[in-house]
């Protein structure tokens, strides 16, 4: 498992950076974002929370009632909880695309090491550089059989420890 979380780790610290999430007010006309950190770069530790008791909330209610719990747009809670779907998300799609990208170079290409550092480098500047807002990981889910929803679970839960354990890196507000 150690194997499987590390390599979402970086993703999950980009995560922290480039996951919003669009916060419709009726009558607005300036778009407003929800994201991870505020303007002193703390994060409030309400998702500490949320990030926590996630996992938990997929071994009792499992994956898709969790996933659609925590995608739905919420009244009274203190924070977001659809930037956590929303990031777990991002680290899911970003690793993909990251070794479909990397797996395609070397498949094409006989690179020295350093060559593949640069790469790997380039891959994520890529693959990283805009913000991303897609809170919807159930719908991926829906209609898929009960082993992929396991497979899928797995890929879920471990990058929502890797996002987990980069929230806990960074100062959380009280």
């Amino acid at each position: 498992m150690q194997n499987r979380v590390d390599k979402y780790l970086p993703f999950a610290f980009k995560a922290i950076e480039q996951v919003r999430i669009d916060v419709k007010k009726e009558g607005a006309t300036n778009p407003k974002y929800v994201v991870f950190k505020n303007k002193e770069g703390k994060i409030p530790k309400e998702y500490k929370g949320y990030i926590s008791q996630f996992g938990a909330s997929i071994i009792q209610a499992g994956v898709i009632t969790a996933l659609t719990f925590y995608e739905a747009e919420e009244q009274g809670s203190a924070q977001d909880r659809r930037l956590i779907v929303a990031a777990i998300k991002f680290i899911i799609d970003k690793t993909k695309d990251f070794e479909e990208k990397l797996s395609e170079f070397l498949q094409n290409n006989e690179p020295k090491p350093e060559e593949i550092k640069q790469k790997k480098k380039d891959i994520m500047e890529e693959i990283t550089k805009d913000f991303y807002s897609d809170c919807k990981l159930s719908e991926c889910l829906r209609f898929k059989d009960d082993e992929a929803i396991q497979y899928e679970a797995e890929k879920i839960m471990d990058a929502a420890t890797a996002l987990k354990l980069v929230l806990r890196t960074y100062e959380m507000t009280e």
